[in-house]
């Protein structure tokens, strides 16, 4: 975790890692480092997540991985105990973050981590709450001025007097709303819209597909939905509406026959039979089979709308493969992408010959799960060959993974990177909502 001026959560807080305490020159007397450490993978936990920090007398030992931050007065004889207590936190943390209970997520997890665990999970709280809880902690917290960048303050500040029905608007005062099943008559003469493209695209995700239209109207020429209607609805006089174009999105129906002869098909079925229900927390959860095999096709998608190359096209659909395997729940798991990368290691589960292939693999591997700044930070300490590929592979993985975000219908366009994804997210909702199609391509056999 970066604050404003570069320095991380451990370093503004005087933590030393436990495995460099001995060159630090700050190890307590008579503490048994070695002896410590085994203590710690005996419990199954890794040392890397304890600290030590000497200016604090009372609980100078703590544990931090992610969102759950601990200290104590000593830790011999007390492993086993933390490791209830953390995996307890984090699953409370977790379960907050699923059933989007920002409130309750900030009382869980520690002052010092919260301004920066805030940002991470900013585009998933509901703009409704954004503002709200953004001013809770401005004004509340300690730690948020130091921490929080001037441009977070400006985006949070957008969603002051947000509702469900009516979003933020541009700087010209106007929102955009969505049309997504035939209505019966034209987008220019219907009055119902929605304000949510998520909810557009799952009405019109069949295959195939029904046209989803988009326009602009000003903010205050909406009118939210009766309570019968969906709470993304809004009423607007089709004299109102500007800019009703329909969206340029790919429909599966049309481009089966180009994905057959680009040889996405051949390539999908080939991976797709390498994905192992038993490497999953959950095989059917939300981060299981079924989400790594569509993360694998969007993966494929947009490695051929972007023009990658065949090299860069089997690397993503590697990545697509192991990206979740670490995870051990399917809630708010920062560190699974590490976790994921190390049992690939562990089990030998891809035969590298390359090591600079390898780097990039890792690179996108270990850092899907963290946000774009904090990847960036690291990429330096990966010994790939060429960082701009790199980069452009990891926007690539992270655009494909965020398209399944359909799954939890909070998908936002505006948080896509390449100039391809948006022309996929009709794609995402018909895989989504139409299993059997991809169903039946994993089973049919390869051609090649």
């Amino acid at each position: 975790m970066v604050d404003k001026d570069g320095r991380d959560f451990a370093e503004r807080n005087l933590l030393i890692p436990l495995c460099a305490l001995a060159d630090s020159g700050a190890q307590p007397a008579g503490l048994d480092i070695a002896s410590l450490c085994k203590q710690i993978e005996a419990a199954g936990m890794r040392s890397e997540y304890f600290f030590y920090n000497p200016a604090n007398r009372q609980a100078p030992y703590s544990y931090w991985r992610g969102p759950v931050l601990l200290e104590f007065p000593n830790l011999e004889g007390r492993i086993i105990s933390i490791k209830a207590i953390a995996n307890r936190l984090e699953g409370e943390i977790n379960a907050s973050v699923a059933c989007r209970d920002f409130d309750r997520f900030l009382d869980l997890v520690d002052a010092r981590l919260a301004p920066e665990l805030f940002m991470e999970v900013f585009g998933t709280v509901p703009d409704r709450d954004k503002f709200r809880l953004f001013e809770r902690l401005w004004r509340f917290n300690p730690y948020a001025t130091d921490v929080f960048p001037d441009d977070f303050a400006r985006r949070a500040y957008r969603y002051r007097g947000v509702t469900d029905q009516l979003p933020p608007a541009a700087a010209d005062g106007r929102v955009r709303v969505y049309l997504g099943a035939d209505a019966g008559a034209g987008p220019q003469e219907t009055q119902v819209w929605t304000t949510d493209i998520n909810r557009a695209l799952m009405a019109a995700g069949t295959i195939p597909a029904a046209p989803v239209f988009q326009g602009r109207v000003r903010r205050d020429h909406l009118i939210p939905g009766d309570g019968g209607r969906s709470d993304r609805e809004v009423l607007v006089k089709p004299s109102l509406l500007e800019e009703i174009r329909r969206m340029n999105l790919i429909d599966l129906a049309d481009f089966e026959g180009e994905m057959e002869a680009a040889g996405i098909m051949a390539q999908y079925r080939r991976r797709a039979g390498q994905i192992k229900p038993g490497w999953f927390h959950k095989p059917a959860g939300i981060h299981g089979a079924g989400h790594t095999r569509r993360v694998l096709m969007l993966s494929l998608l947009l490695a051929h709308l972007e023009k990658l190359n065949r090299a860069d096209r089997d690397l993503l659909a590697g990545v697509a493969v192991y990206h979740d395997i670490g995870r051990d729940n399917d809630g708010y798991d920062p560190g699974h992408g590490q976790a994921s990368y190390a049992r690939t290691r562990k089990e030998r589960l891809v035969p590298w010959s390359d090591k600079g292939e390898e780097e990039v693999f890792r690179f996108v591997v270990e850092n899907h799960d963290l946000p774009d700044s904090k990847a960036y930070q690291r990429v330096q300490g990966y010994e790939a060959r060429d960082v701009d590929r790199t980069l452009r592979l990891y926007a690539t993985f992270k655009d494909a993974d965020g398209l399944d975000r359909v799954r939890l219908g909070d998908l936002n366009p505006d948080y896509l990177r390449t100039a391809s994804a948006p022309r996929l997210l009709l794609v995402a909702y018909q895989l989504y909502c139409q299993p059997d199609w991809l169903e039946q391509r994993t089973r049919a056999p390869a051609d090649d």
